[in-house]
């Protein structure tokens, strides 16, 4: 009965160890993802822009505009960004994601437009008379091309605000004069600016006159020539 004893009591002492083992041998899976995206602005990726999860990371965009961020958690987070530009607008700043399965990437892309609200428009004239045809070239935050109609006017829409300038050419330098061919505007978002070309005609003749004596040319006369209306 003795040696029975002693034989169970080792059993129970060797099956405590063996159990406490198994149980601490259990763990728990942990699934984690990532989620990751682009910001762009019409196409092109921008650089710097905070993006936020709201687990409470936060990164900024690299120089292609892509951020990610990993060993995300499963569930469900929102992704935001940050933008500081005043001339641009995103569909919207913040997006849902959700994390399910382990390895599984999530991506979150955003994609703004710039607002295109301003506006250049303005005459060009010599004499008080639109110059048809002028070579109008807009340069600055964007750039454009246009030829001034019949009666000298051009005109840019659909602009960004921003630092332009615009330049005339093309005229005949010959008949029509400029003081400048060429005129800046600062525009906000919304604005509108008149960059008006007034030039001058250029005076150009020529006068033949012969002097005589009873008939016969004489050589060697100064004449002058003056300008005036005349009646």
């Amino acid at each position: 009965m003795m040696k029975r004893f002693k034989f169970l009591a080792l059993a129970a002492a060797l099956a405590i160890p063996l159990a406490a083992c198994d149980e601490g041998s259990q763990s728990t899976v942990v699934i984690e993802g990532s989620v990751v995206g682009v910001v762009s602005i019409e196409g092109v990726g921008q650089t710097g822009v905070t993006v936020t999860l709201s687990s409470g990371g936060s990164t900024t965009t690299d120089a292609s505009g892509a951020y990610s961020f990993s060993g995300v958690k499963a569930g469900s987070y929102t992704v935001s960004i940050t933008f500081q530009a005043g001339d641009v607008t995103f569909p919207s700043t913040s997006k849902g994601v959700v994390i399910q399965s382990a390895g599984e990437t999530v991506t979150a892309n955003f994609d703004g437009q710039y607002v295109r609200t301003s506006a250049i428009s303005g005459v060009v004239s010599a004499g008080g008379a639109g110059l048809a045809g002028v070579q109008v070239t807009l340069g600055g935050t964007e750039s454009g091309s246009a030829t001034t109609d019949a009666s000298g006017g051009y005109s840019f829409t659909g602009l960004r605000m921003g630092a332009y300038t615009v330049t005339i050419s093309g005229f005949d330098a010959n008949k029509y004069s400029f003081n400048s061919t060429s005129q800046s505007a600062t525009l906000g978002s919304g604005a509108s600016a008149a960059l008006n070309f007034a030039g001058s005609e250029n005076a150009t003749g020529v006068v033949n006159a012969t002097v005589t004596i009873d008939g016969a040319a004489r050589s060697g006369v100064t004449l002058t020539l003056s300008t005036g209306d005349t009646e």
